[in-house]
């Protein structure tokens, strides 16, 4: 009996260690990979194009909201995007007449390239960020 038990509590434990060590193969939601300081590493645009300094940051947070660094200068917007990760839309605090909408090119874990979206004004935009 006695022996049976100790077999029993391996066989048990060993399964445990078998299902915990599975690996999962299921990426990252896009938020997940979107919510954190990113270095602005360049920002290009119609009539500018701005390399960034080691200070300069966009901080995506928890929910909507964004908040740049950049030049010295703070600033805030509103963002969404969808369900899918692939279109990010900034919106302004204060009144402004529209938003932008990026396209997301590019999320991974240590960088994120935006591209802009068809919108009006038609302006095209560049940029990029790292982590």
């Amino acid at each position: 009996m006695r022996h049976l038990s100790r077999s029993l509590i391996l066989a048990l434990a060993a399964g445990c260690l078998v299902t915990a060590c599975r690996k999962h193969n299921t990426n990252p939601p896009p938020d997940s990979l979107l919510q954190h300081r990113w270095q602005v590493v360049s920002l290009n645009g119609e009539a500018l194009r701005y390399v960034g300094k080691p200070a300069d940051y966009w901080d995506f947070h928890y929910g909507d909201t964004l908040i740049q660094f950049i030049s010295g200068k703070y600033d805030t917007a509103r963002y969404t995007y969808d369900s899918a990760g692939k279109r990010l839309v900034l919106s302004p605090f204060a009144p402004w007449p529209y938003a932008l909408a990026f396209n997301i090119s590019t999320l991974t874990s240590s960088q994120l390239i935006l591209t802009s979206a068809n919108q009006q004004p038609n302006f095209p935009i560049l940029d990029s960020l790292r982590r």
